[in-house]
């Protein structure tokens, strides 16, 4: 939330004439620092923007709602960007902390379904994927799912099955409704962004889709 810190002459993402809302933005460096192994860039900045409409309860997004992902370099300096005439939307900004974490595939993924699991061997799985996030969460939050679950990298959370062609596509960042943020996306649901399996570090805006799977 907050508002984007981009270079001089930055140019606001819109959904045809109405500017998209600010999501957040993360230091690639930070990234890095925490996740030496992290498949993107080791510099400059990622800017998160979303229909203004789908960061709000009860505003399902219409076909053709998307998302934008940008890559911005610290050259020459990054200064705070007002927002532009149109944004009703925005969000509180709050700090972020990296803490690196263990994820496995959801049970509803091709990766898990290809394993040809029996019915044993899925609670089995089931009770692996509770087990993990008892360790690595607190126990009421991690049960209850009233904690949010953001997420950078690794495993989406999905809440309804996978998108369509999930193979060519991971995980960038997972953003779960969150009152905290003022974030509800459709009915409790969650807004993911997509980077295809084949982008290399400086290709990122050609290569994401935003994805939002509501409850």
């Amino acid at each position: 939330g907050g508002a984007p810190c981009a270079p001089t002459g930055f140019a606001w993402p819109r959904s045809g004439i109405e500017p998209m809302a600010f999501l957040g933005q993360l230091s690639l460096a930070e990234v890095r620092a925490v996740l030496p192994e992290s498949p993107l860039s080791d510099a400059g900045w990622l800017l998160f923007f979303y229909e203004q409409d789908a960061t709000v309860h009860g505003d399902e997004p219409e076909d053709g709602a998307r998302g934008r992902v940008l890559l911005v370099e610290e050259a020459g300096g990054l200064a705070p960007v007002a927002a532009p005439a149109g944004l009703e939307r925005s969000h509180p900004e709050r700090s972020l902390a990296l803490v690196p974490e263990w994820t496995l595939p959801d049970h509803v993924s091709a990766q898990v379904e290809r394993l040809g699991l029996d019915e044993r061997e899925r609670r089995r799985y089931f009770d692996l994927c509770d087990a993990l996030a008892i360790r690595q969460a607190p126990v009421d939050a991690a049960l209850t799912g009233e904690a949010p679950q953001h997420r950078l990298l690794g495993y989406p959370a999905l809440v309804q099955d996978e998108p369509d062609g999930a193979d060519e596509w991971r995980l960038l960042l997972q953003l779960d409704s969150d009152l905290d943020l003022e974030m509800l996306w459709g009915d409790a649901g969650r807004l993911y962004f997509l980077l295809h399996a084949d982008a290399q570090p400086d290709g990122l805006e050609r290569s994401t889709r935003a994805v939002l799977q509501s409850t």
